[in-house]
C-alpha cells in the first residue's frame, strides 16, 4: 500500500491528526493550509485522494473542489466540514465531490472513507 493522499485544511490539529492516522495505516500523506499550496502540489503530484475542508479561513472549498476538478478529475475528493449545510454539501456533490464527513471526525470514519474513496479511484482506474 502506497497510496498518495493529500489532506487540506487550515486547522493545524486536523491536519495533524489526519497524517497521523493515515500515515500510521502505510498511506502517503501530504498536507496543505490553503488554496495555493494544495494546488501547486496537486500540479506536481497525483493524489489517490485528497480531503478537503469545507470552509479554508477566507477560501470557500467548493472554489478549491472546482479547481481541483479540472487538474484531477479522477481523484475522490472527500469534503470535511464542521458545520454540515445540506445546501453547500448538496453543491459539493454536485461539483464533483466523492463524499463528506463531519467533524470532528471520528478514526473509525475516516479509515472507511478512505477504504471506500481508495476502493472507487482503483475500479476508475480499471475503467480508464
Amino acid at each position: 500500500m502506497n497510496e498518495q493522499i493529500l489532506v487540506i485544511d487550515d486547522e493545524e490539529s486536523i491536519r495533524f491528526t489526519f497524517q497521523y492516522l493515515l500515515a500510521d495505516r502505510g498511506y502517503a500523506v501530504d498536507v496543505a493550509e490553503g488554496p495555493k499550496d494544495a494546488l501547486a502540489q496537486l500540479e506536481a503530484k497525483n493524489y489517490d485522494l485528497i480531503f478537503l475542508d469545507l470552509l479554508l479561513g477566507t477560501h470557500s472549498g467548493i472554489s478549491v473542489l472546482r479547481q481541483i476538478r479540472q487538474i484531477a478529475p479522477l481523484t475522490p475528493v472527500v469534503m470535511v466540514t464542521g458545520a454540515p449545510d445540506e445546501d453547500t454539501v448538496s453543491e459539493a456533490i454536485r461539483c464533483g465531490a466523492f463524499a463528506y464527513i463531519p467533524k470532528p471526525v471520528r478514526q473509525e470514519t475516516l479509515m472507511t472513507m478512505t477504504a471506500k474513496a481508495l476502493d472507487y479511484r482503483g475500479k476508475l482506474r480499471k475503467d480508464s
